[in-house]
């Protein structure tokens, strides 16, 4: 196997004598590469202290349950749709059951 410096040399030889439409083509493939080597989205996991909106609701003294209010600002957003006639965001006329009448709590 090649040294990886001799190969650094090679590589940079071989790219110095390229024509312009060669080194498009050697960029394109680079950052190919680039991009693979990247972690996508869902790999990269983030620490709940390094999430930027940790901490958001810190000062709230109204909020004694953080996981409960976010569940149910998800189950709000949920129930909002657009009404095309007033063309602002509303809740639903139908309001969903509270999981309490419910006999199987899913939360």
């Amino acid at each position: 196997m090649i040294e990886q410096s001799i190969m650094r040399e090679t590589i940079i030889q071989k790219v110095a004598g390229l024509p312009s439409e060669g080194l498009a083509a050697v960029m394109r493939f680079i950052e190919s590469w680039e991009l693979k080597a990247r972690p996508s989205a869902s790999e990269q996991i983030l620490c709940a202290g390094e999430h930027p909106a940790f901490g958001l609701w810190a000062d709230r003294t109204d909020i004694v349950d953080s996981l409960a209010y976010a569940r149910e600002l998800r189950a709000q957003a949920e129930r909002r749709h657009r009404d095309p006639m007033c063309g602002s965001s509303c809740e639903c006329s139908e309001e969903l059951p509270d999981a309490s009448d419910n006999h199987a709590s899913f939360t």
